[in-house]
């Protein structure tokens, strides 16, 4: 009965999951005040019932965006990271890479998935609970890699490593809540690179 019980949930989960990945194609095309549930649900090709037997609205399907980003956090963080291109850097440098990546990975999602997104974090309690959740996998990783940094030596400021990793994820939210004032016209990925560099900097003297 468990395995079986398992089993359903674990379809449940790609059902929601598949379901966030065509309404989020589906806005970034149409924007998100123009897609219909009716829209969404046929994107996805299920049912309009069998939407909301996963969503309640449209809203709602934002809850996922943190486990969406969280996979993507991991997924670079694997690649990129632990290996590949950046397996080779220093532990401060691969924090730097990590904080401007989680911000290049927002930007990616397009200027009208972001401008909805921000404010539900705002409007729903409970939504901007679990994005700050130290649970998550995003946390996880930055206060491993900011660990990693101290323990080689490489960041010399007293701040605790609660504080580093809350400081850089201020700077990021803050490099996407500017480029979204400006209409996505800004190079975020310049101007976070620079904000993020000089934190950095200023943490490893």
């Amino acid at each position: 009965m468990y395995i079986k019980k398992t089993a359903r949930l674990e379809q449940a989960e790609r059902t929601r999951q598949h379901i966030y990945e065509s309404a989020m194609a589906l806005f970034n095309q149409k924007g998100f005040e123009n897609a219909t549930v009716e829209e969404v649900a046929e994107a996805a090709g299920l049912s309009v019932g069998a939407f909301y037997h996963h969503f309640k609205s449209k809203q709602e399907i934002f809850a996922r965006f943190h486990i969406s980003q969280d996979i993507r956090y991991q997924s670079f963080y694997d690649t990129y990271i632990a290996t590949g291109l950046h397996a080779d850097k220093s532990a401060l440098e691969k924090l730097g890479f990590f904080t401007r990546f989680t911000v290049e990975a927002c930007v990616d999602l397009g200027l009208g998935h972001v401008r909805v997104v921000y404010p539900y974090m705002l409007t729903d309690e409970g939504f901007g609970d679990e994005i700050a959740s130290t649970g998550r996998i995003y946390y996880q990783l930055m206060y491993h890699l900011v660990a990693e940094a101290r323990r080689l030596g490489q960041i010399l400021s007293p701040l605790p490593d609660r504080q580093i990793v809350n400081d850089l994820t201020v700077i990021a939210r803050g490099c996407i809540v500017d480029w979204c004032i400006n209409s996505g016209k800004k190079d975020v990925r310049e101007v976070c690179g620079t904000v993020v560099d000089l934190y950095l900097a200023g943490i490893s003297t």
